[in-house]
């Protein structure tokens, strides 16, 4: 028989000490055995971790920061392909959002607020927060809602570096000294002066003629020549004739169409009910009217826009297929003018 004895089952027959003892030893040996696997297994689990969680990211600037001016940042030892949101001060406005290389490194230029006083201030890189959909997301105050894994700090000078000076200084000009005057030359005697030579006698002009030479005859006077009087200006070209608009009533305005498909029986025999008492004339502009049965009351003129673009036809095969589609009730006070009537074609 055997029993439970809360962690094994065991034979009811006493056992042995010498037996018991053996069977203790080669339990706690097998327990060794079944360990040793466990405890190689763990630090095999734990070491694929230790670098990322070891890895350190470091930010470094180079340039001189002034306000407005730029200076360049570069990250080394971020996550790879990730997406790294640049920090002025805690605040992410106007600095740039980078995607690192697979190595982790990046560079960037940000640019100096114009705000930023004389001083030192701090550049921060953070990771974006993974939004639903993988989009990367800031927080509504303008601050990654994650902590900053670098951080740089950065002096800002308000001096703006100057021009290089020359090297080499323009050296003085020097004037010579003044040379000492020079001795007057000794006054030159003046010579005696020559006597002038006496002046000749200017001869004697023979005497001028007492008879004056003859008027030449002046030339005859032209006669002078007729004047041609100018031409008479070109009269303008006389004002275009405006042309009059229709008289009468328009079918359009009844809800003719005039496209060759729609039945516009109903329109036109409206418009010609409405003349009676309006003028007694219905205009019809260019197209084609596809009519039933044309009802031409006495005394009323239907008037088209242009007899070869004003058609009148009939609309389908129906009743009065044999017969023509407008009925005139007084041939002799009936008008039709400037219209083109077609069968079903």
């Amino acid at each position: 028989m055997s029993f439970w004895d809360g962690t094994r089952w065991t034979d009811e027959r006493p056992v042995r000490p010498a037996l018991r003892a053996h069977s203790t030893r080669a339990r706690r040996l097998r327990d060794w055995l079944a360990t040793i696997p466990i405890i190689l297994l763990v630090p095999a689990l734990i070491i694929p971790m230790v670098p990322v969680g070891a890895r350190s990211a470091t930010l470094t600037v180079d340039g001189i920061a002034v306000a407005g001016g730029q200076i360049s940042v570069v990250g080394m030892g971020f996550p790879g392909r990730e997406s790294i949101q640049l920090a002025w001060d805690g605040s992410t406005g106007g600095m740039p959002l980078v995607t690192t290389s697979p190595p982790g490194r990046f560079s960037a230029a940000i640019t100096v607020p114009l705000t930023a006083s004389a001083g030192t201030h701090t550049v921060s890189a953070f990771v974006l927060a993974s939004a639903k959909g993988g989009d990367r997301t800031r927080s509504s105050a303008g601050l990654v809602g994650t902590e900053a894994l670098a951080t740089v700090t950065v002096a800002v000078t308000d001096e703006t570096p100057g021009p290089t000076p020359s090297t080499s200084a323009a050296a003085p000009e020097i004037q010579p000294p003044a040379s000492a005057a020079a001795p007057s030359p000794p006054p030159v005697p003046t010579a005696n002066p020559t006597q002038p030579p006496s002046p000749t006698a200017a001869p004697t002009q023979p005497p001028s003629p007492t008879t004056q030479p003859p008027t030449p005859t002046s030339a005859p006077t032209q006669p002078p020549s007729p004047t041609v009087p100018p031409p008479a200006p070109t009269p303008p070209p006389p004002d275009p004739t405006a042309t009059p608009a229709p008289a009468g009533l328009n079918v359009r305005d009844y809800g003719a169409k005039g496209d060759g498909a729609s039945n516009d029986t109903a329109a036109f025999n409206a418009a010609l009910q409405a003349s009676l008492t309006r003028g007694k004339v219905v205009y019809v502009p260019n197209g084609t009217y596809a009519l039933t049965r044309l009802i031409m009351p006495a005394g009323v003129t239907l008037r088209g826009q242009d007899r070869g673009a004003t058609v009148l036809k009939r609309y389908g095969v129906g009743a009065h297929a044999a017969g023509g589609f407008i009925h005139i009730e007084n041939v002799a006070d009936v008008g039709l003018e400037n219209l083109t009537l077609r069968g079903t074609g």
